[in-house]
Formats: C-alpha cells, structure tokens, sequence
C-alpha cells in the first residue's frame, strides 16, 4: 500500500497544534526559512478551491490528462512529505509534544492511524538512508508512489540488499529504469526476484515466515458455511489452477459473476476427490502448475544442493579429499546414502528465481522442493521468445518406479507418519543430477504433501543406512517417531519398524529376488533405471489440494 500524502489541517488548526502562521512583514522569523512553508500553504488553498469545482463539466474529454495531472500532484506531495518528515525526524522538536516516539507524533498531527503514520515515517527513512535516487525519481515524478514503497519495502533488508543497490548496472538505477517502464503490479515482481538473487537465503528465510501465517478455515454459520483463509504465493497458485480447471470456459448464457462461478469449481473439485478414491501418486495427471526457470537456475541449484554421501564415507583419511563424483559413480543399488534438503546459498547469489505462470518469483528452496516430484520440460525459445524446439516432458521418477517406491514404503516415511500414498510425494536427491545419476527407487522416498514441505524448510537429511531411512535434524539429532525409544547403540534397523519398511519386507524381497530380475513385474525394488533430465521447469504435485 502506497503512503498516503498527509492531509493538511486548517490553517486554525495548523497554528494551534504547530505554532505556525503565515508570514506576515512584521514577522520575526527569517524569511528564507518559512518562504517554501508559504508556498505550500497557498497551494494547499489553490487544491482546496480546485477541490469545490464540479468537475463533470470540465473533465468529459480531458478525463487522461486529467488523471495523469492528479498522479503527479500525488507524487509530488510524496516526495515532500518524505522531506519534510525526514526533517522534522531530525530536529527532534517533536519530542517537546510529549509523544512516545515519532510515528505517534505523525498521527497526532495529522488525524491518521498509527499504521498509515507509521509507513509514511519508514518511508522516509528508507528513501533518504539508502534510496537517494529513488527520492529524486518520485520528486521528478518519473516513477509513482507505489513503486518508491515496492523498492524500499522488497529491496533494501538486508546488507546484501543494500551494498548491490550501489552497483552501477544492476543496482538502484536497474530498478528505477524498470519502475519507468511497468506498472507496480509487473514492478513489484521485478523487485521481487531482484531480491532473491541479490541475497537467496534471506529470501528462503522471509518465505518460511510467511508460509508458517497459511490457513484456512471452514465455518459453519448459520445458513452455510464461511471460508476464509490466506496462503503463499505457490499454494495459491495451485488452488488458483485447480479451480479455474474446474470452472472451465464460461457459456455464453452463464451471466453468473466470477465469484459464483469459482465457488462452483471448488464444489466440482471437492466432489471430484471423494468420487475417484485415494489417488495413487503414479496415477495423477499432471501438471497442475508450471514453474518456469532458466536453464542456468536449475543447473546452479543441482550444484548448490548438499551431499550425497553420508558422513563416514565422506571421512577422509587425510591422504587425498574425498571426491563425491567418485563416490556416486561406484555407488551400488542397496548402499547407504543421503538425501539431503541442504543448499549452499553462496552458489545462487545472482540467479534468476524460477517464476511461477504469471510472473511471480519464487525463492530457489521452494523450487527444489517442487522439483522432488515433477514433471520436466525442455523448451527453447530464439529471438523475441520465439520458440525454437520443445522436448518431451519426462518424469523424474516413470510410474513403474512410482508403483515400487509406493510398494515398499506404503505410507509416509517421516517418522510417526502413516498418511497414505494418496496424499504423498515421491522426495529424492537433486544432487545426483551433478553426477548424471540414475533415478533408481534406493534414491527415493515416499513422504505425505506436510513432511515433504517440512524436510525443506527445517534442512532434514534423511539417510539410507542399512535398508532403513533415518531422519537427522540439521544439527545432526536423530529424529524418532513420538513415544519410541532411542535405538540402541549398533540398531539403526529398529528407527524405523512401521509396516511397509524394509525391515519387514527384506525376508519377502529375499524369497522373491528372482522375480525382481524381471522389470515387468511390480515388486519392492525394481530393477530398471532411468536417467533424469534436467531442463526445463518441473511441475508442482498434482492431487487434491492441500487445503
């Protein structure tokens, strides 16, 4: 929301609350200091009279000039009132008011909320601490109110924020350039996925923050039901393409409004999941929301993810380092390994975030979590996004692959979790794709839509030690399901008992082996391999929205 110029009290009430009046020639006080205080007082009146016109006969075929004279008076009072609450601010005289500090001085004086107060003062900090060439674009005129708060709000945060907005070509200057050119809605998501690249981490962490606010709720009232609710930018994108899909395209006759019809999508949906039953993840047709990046994006995410090798491999005797491409290529179907949520944000300083269909950029740990369970497509565009060739979409991990991971694991895997394939995802390793890795089912782990976000937002490693998986903090604790004992010393197989482990289903693998050298048979651990390209932008998980 836009600061909103702070109105001017009458002139009565201007001198009763500051001490002000126009000066008049027997005035004491200097004249330069109160000749631009005059100015604005009289052109304050000039508005005011303007302001008592009736302009429906003056407007009709001059409404665009109009409207465009109105932004720029709008977005010179802006920039007088970030100099003129910067100077007061800074004068300290306020404080002789008795107020608690500046922003209640500010609503005092003008009659507005704290809230709009408030973003007004912060404003102001913000333009003149670290924003002088914005100031100056808003006091030209050249760029609007809105886009000054976008760029003050999204892109001064953190130092990294602060020490690239000097930088000569993708700096402050990068974005005014940009606010020139676009309205605040397309502005908003430049500014947006400058700050991702300009520091990812802090991106991820402002991303956390705000998915942990998500609800929604379902309330019965007194003739239906209320619904309310907010979600991330990703869940609602979801929603958003579930529901549109189930509107569908509107009949010539339907003079419904956009509302009734998307309460009618949602209906659709809801009915659509109870009648066909729990949905097997092989089962599902995707995608229901594409996630566009660049090919460099994904490349630089492969290589910023964590290890692959558990801690003991990767111990080294202090001859030689370890070497993880080594590792992974005489890695063997049944060897322990990590699959590790960790990434190394140092690498994704400067890469564009992936983006949602409608533009918006989303940071690069959500993109690896959508990237666990997707579909991939190669598309490659020329000369004015002219597309050139598009490749097929190819799946991480083939249904024959989904059917066996869903096999062997049966539910949730995080600990204490018994959710069932339905609502799951299939979490592996992106790692594997620096190493040309195969996505054999070793590498994959059945986890319901709640853990597999959890795994990525808390930094989990999930491990594969002796045909079991265990789940380790990023502080290296063993996660146990609630009321279990620790395991003892030497007894990693016991972390995990839960029907569908492999500690129940070894002795049956064992008696069927044979059979598993058949790839057309379903079974435990299927034998076929496939190799995973990684192109173009996945696809988020299909299947009833989690709300």
């Amino acid at each position: 929301m836009a600061a909103q110029p702070l109105p001017f009290p009458e002139d009565g009430e201007l001198a009763a609350s500051q001490g002000l009046r126009t000066l008049e020639s027997g005035d004491d006080a200097a004249p330069a200091a109160t000749a631009p205080l005059n100015r604005l007082l009289a052109v304050n009146e000039e508005l005011k009279a303007l302001a008592a016109l009736d302009w429906a006969a003056h407007v009709d075929a001059n409404a665009k000039e109009a409207v465009q004279g109105l932004e720029q008076i709008f977005r010179s009072a802006t920039a007088i009132q970030v100099s003129v609450l910067g100077a007061a601010e800074t004068s300290g005289k306020w404080a002789l008011d008795g107020q608690r500090n500046f922003d209640s001085w500010v609503s005092s004086q003008t009659g507005t909320t704290r809230g709009t107060a408030g973003r007004a003062v912060k404003l102001s900090k913000t333009l003149q601490d670290d924003l002088p060439a914005t100031r100056k674009a808003l006091a030209e005129g050249s760029i609007s109110s809105d886009h000054a708060q976008i760029i003050a709000r999204r892109c001064t945060k953190t130092d990294k924020h602060r020490k690239r907005l000097a930088d000569p070509r993708q700096g402050e200057q990068f974005l005014i350039d940009h606010a020139k050119q676009m309205d605040a809605g397309k502005f908003s998501k430049v500014a947006h996925a400058w700050a991702i690249e300009s520091d990812p981490k802090a991106a991820e962490r402002q991303w956390r923050q705000e998915s942990a606010k998500e609800e929604f709720t379902l309330a019965p009232v007194e003739d239906g039901f209320h619904l309310a609710g907010w979600l991330n930018p990703v869940n609602g994108a979801l929603l958003q393409e579930a529901l549109s899909s189930h509107m569908g395209r509107k009949a010539a006759d339907d003079l419904r409004p956009i509302n009734e019809r998307r309460a009618e999508g949602l209906i659709s949906l809801a009915a659509q999941s109870l009648d066909s039953g729990v949905k097997m993840p092989s089962a599902r047709i995707r995608p229901h929301l594409t996630v566009t990046m660049e090919y460099d994006t994904i490349e630089r995410l492969v290589h910023a993810s964590g290890p692959l090798a558990p801690q003991s491999d990767r111990t080294c005797d202090g001859t030689e380092p370890f070497d993880e491409g080594l590792w992974a290529q005489q890695w063997r179907p049944g060897d322990d390994h990590v699959i590790s949520t960790t990434l190394d944000y140092s690498k994704l300083e400067g890469t564009a975030p992936a983006t949602l269909p409608d533009g918006t950029p989303i940071p690069h740990g959500v993109l690896a979590k959508i990237a666990c369970d997707s579909m991939l497509t190669r598309v490659v565009f020329g000369a004015e996004s002219t597309v050139l060739d598009a490749g097929r979409e190819e799946r991480i991990f083939p249904a024959n692959q989904v059917r066996a991971i869903i096999a062997r694991d049966r539910t949730c895997r995080y600990p204490g979790c018994d959710a069932g394939p339905g609502f799951g995802e299939i979490h592996h390793s992106l790692s594997w794709a620096k190493h040309n890795g195969t996505t054999h089912v070793d590498l994959g782990i059945l986890l319901c839509y709640f853990h597999h976000g959890l795994v990525h937002e808390r930094d989990i490693a999930i491990t594969r030690k002796r045909g079991e998986w265990v789940f380790t903090t990023r502080h290296g604790k063993t996660i146990h399901p609630p009321g279990h004992r620790p395991p003892e010393e030497g007894d990693p197989v016991s972390i995990l008992s839960a029907p569908g482990s492999d500690s129940e289903s070894r002795s049956e693998t064992a008696r069927h082996r044979e059979d598993l050298a058949d790839p057309g048979q379903l079974s435990s651990v299927p034998v076929q391999k496939q190799n995973s390209q990684w192109e173009q932008p996945g696809f988020y998980s299909s299947g009833p929205p989690p709300f």
